[in-house]
């Protein structure tokens, strides 16, 4: 890097240097410095006064509060300026900062200067400007030098569409006029006689970044600004005159590049902009398929033109990957398309046939869940999951017998996951078909397995409803609460019996229960804000664990089923 901070700091040295001479001389023997004036010969006072006549003392006091006003001004400027130099000789800022700083500073040091002059001319006469205004006028302008290349616009015109430029150390490329894009870095040095070798950039990059080739790579080399400018321009010139050729270029600057330019008009671009695109993707590079399937290029083409492309991609990984970024993004349609495209090639592979299986079920295209569930069957075998996923399917379509099928086919498995469920499942059904009995049955056999499953209380709560039996059905919540303690939901649903059975006493006990426990976390922090919580009485310490509450099926089954036998 130049050392820039050199000239600000030279021109802040001149300056000072510059204060030691006088900067200006008035009637053949007042000589003006830049902290107030100085009387050479004892005679001229006289013509001095003379002159002035009654404004002497006026005068006197005016050129004196200028010069101390603008010599602080100066100083002020020239110590920031010193101090950027320094911070920039020890690298502690950024030479776009320093840059920044020297310009304002420099502009603020010859103003200061332009219009103390002014000042003085306007208070005098005969007025005559000495040394020491040009020295510091000189060295103003030396601290400015390294801010001048901010000034200048370094263009490069490589057609009618396609301009680069080069502003504030930065390459900037312009379309039609348009800022487009900021080009970042230039990191591979490529001998000509090589270049045969190499199919695109991206590949090049690619090993660059996986470490794995160096003989292309020279990023130890320190460049400056208007090298990367011009290697900038000598890159994307030979890119317009290889017919936009995408190999020559990064893909995520071509292929942008490439559409911007189509859009404005570029005859050239439009012709081959699909042709590139077609060539990219018969080329079988991983990295640049995903790329253009993941920024839409392929919506360019017609359906039949998309089949084609598609053939191209023979790595799994690449359609795995855009299935995931489509379903991301809540394009199950798409999702689907691209793990269709990944069974082509692998078509037995099982995470592909299980997120398919998933994914028809969510666009509810049931015909073709089936199809990939038969396949996942008859290779991998299905999971107590799988088959209270096709339960659900079933039970959707209205068949109930099938969905019998498919919950009975987990009751009998040895794997344990989703038997509650599917428990659950099968007594929603019976209740649905009003087999009363067989629905009970189904949510006692879930309540044995865990007794603090609040969905099977409930339900078997339900039915008692629908038989007219509110004292069983209230019982019932009840049991459900000595396992569920304070549990909102059983709490709810116990107040409306009570209000339904006009038992407005025990409907208030419980309704208070129920809001303090909804409203728990929200009395908790006022206590806390109140520091209140600090004096609550402590339950005292106990050593070892509590024991549960062993749960005997048979006591509280029978208990509900008196309350049965008494409504």
């Amino acid at each position: 890097m130049k050392k820039l901070y050199i000239f600000p700091l030279v021109g802040a040295i001149l300056t000072l240097f510059g204060l030691c001479f006088p900067v200006a001389f008035l009637n053949d023997g007042v000589t003006i410095w830049l902290w107030g004036f100085h009387i050479v010969e004892y005679e001229s006072l006289e013509d001095f006064r003379i002159t002035y006549e009654k404004e002497f003392e006026t005068f006197l006091r005016s050129i004196l509060f200028l010069s101390f006003l603008f010599l602080g001004l100066i100083l002020f400027s020239l110590i920031s300026i010193i101090r950027t130099s320094i911070q920039m000789k020890k690298r502690q800022i950024f030479l776009i900062e320093a840059k920044t700083i020297w310009a304002s500073k420099s502009i603020s040091l010859i103003t200061s200067l332009i219009f103390y002059m002014i000042g003085i001319t306007m208070e005098a006469k005969d007025i005559n400007y000495k040394s020491g205004a040009l020295i510091q006028f000189l060295g103003g302008f030396l601290c400015l030098i390294p801010t001048f290349s901010r000034l200048k616009k370094r263009t490069f015109k490589i057609n009618k569409y396609l301009t680069l430029k080069l502003k504030n150390d930065e390459t900037i490329i312009y379309i039609a006029g348009e800022s487009f894009e900021l080009c970042k870095h230039l990191i591979i040095s490529i001998p000509v006689g090589q270049i045969k070798n190499i199919d695109s950039i991206d590949e090049v990059v690619d090993g660059y970044g996986q470490n794995i080739e160096k003989k292309y790579y020279a990023h130890q080399v320190e460049l400056t600004h208007k090298e990367i400018f011009r290697g900038h321009c000598s890159n994307l010139q030979v890119w317009a005159e290889n017919g936009y050729d995408t190999r020559l270029l990064g893909s995520n600057l071509a292929f942008p590049l490439l559409k911007r330019l189509t859009e404005v008009g570029d005859l050239k671009a439009s012709s081959v902009f699909k042709d590139e695109i077609r060539k990219r993707f018969k080329s079988l590079y991983a990295p640049v398929q995903k790329y253009l399937i993941f920024e839409g290029y392929l919506t360019f083409f017609s359906k039949s033109e998309k089949q084609e492309l598609s053939e191209y991609v023979l790595n799994v990984d690449t359609w795995d990957l855009v299935g995931k970024n489509y379903f991301l993004q809540s394009q199950p349609e798409e999702a689907i398309k691209a793990y269709e495209h990944a069974l082509k090639i692998d078509p037995i592979n099982k995470t592909f046939l299980k997120r398919l299986c998933k994914l028809n079920v969510i666009v509810e295209d049931y015909q073709k869940a089936f199809k990939y569930y038969k396949i996942l069957s008859e290779f991998y075998g299905l999971r107590n999951h799988d088959y209270l996923t096709l339960g659900d399917i079933y039970n959707d379509l209205c068949q109930s017998n099938n969905a019998r099928r498919m919950y009975r086919r987990i009751l009998q498995r040895k794997e344990f996951k989703c038997k509650r469920d599917a428990l659950l499942k099968l007594g929603d059904l019976f209740f649905s078909e009003l087999e009363i009995d067989r629905a009970k049955m189904r949510y006692w056999e879930a309540i044995e397995s865990n007794p603090s499953d609040v969905r099977a209380w409930i339900r078997l709560s339900d039915i008692f409803q629908w038989e007219y039996k509110i004292n069983a059905a209230v019982e019932t919540l009840k049991e459900g609460l000595k396992y569920r303690s304070h549990n909102t939901i059983l709490l709810s649903q116990l107040r409306l019996l009570y209000k339904t059975d006009r038992d407005f006493w025990e409907y208030l006990k419980i309704s208070i229960i129920y809001l303090i426990f909804k409203n728990k976390k929200r009395i908790i922090n006022v206590f806390k804000k109140e520091e209140l919580i600090s004096n609550l009485p402590r339950r005292p310490y106990t050593c070892g664990r509590k024991k549960k509450k062993h749960f005997n099926f048979v006591a509280t089954k029978e208990k509900i089923l008196n309350y049965c036998c008494e409504s």
